[in-house]
């Protein structure tokens, strides 16, 4: 799995990590869902924290294309759901064109 962190760079992360990491990133989802602000702030930061620790950093000439995308560490909650609106909103528009 490879892992963007918006503002840092692109990780790898094997198979065992991928799955620690998406239990992490789903829990991180119910906190935006949630709008609940300090655990999605703590979360984010654990969550950025295991993908440092556990990935490896691909260089700036890999480019493979991200499984998922991680906020950059100071972006607010709010910031993160107006974008997430945005991305239904272009996806919603797509499917409308089709």
């Amino acid at each position: 799995m490879i892992v963007r962190v918006l503002g840092d760079g692109q990780y790898e992360l094997d198979n065992v990590e991928a799955e620690e990491f998406t239990s992490l990133d789903d829990a991180l989802g119910r906190h935006i869902d949630d709008g609940d602000e300090e655990a999605y702030r703590r979360d984010l930061d654990s969550l950025l924290e295991y993908v440092r620790r556990n990935g490896t950093v691909l260089g700036d000439d890999d480019f493979r294309p991200s499984d998922q995308v991680l906020p950059d560490p100071s972006s607010s909650l709010a910031e993160i759901k107006a974008l997430l609106e945005d991305e239904q909103a272009l996806v919603e528009e797509e499917h409308a064109g089709s």
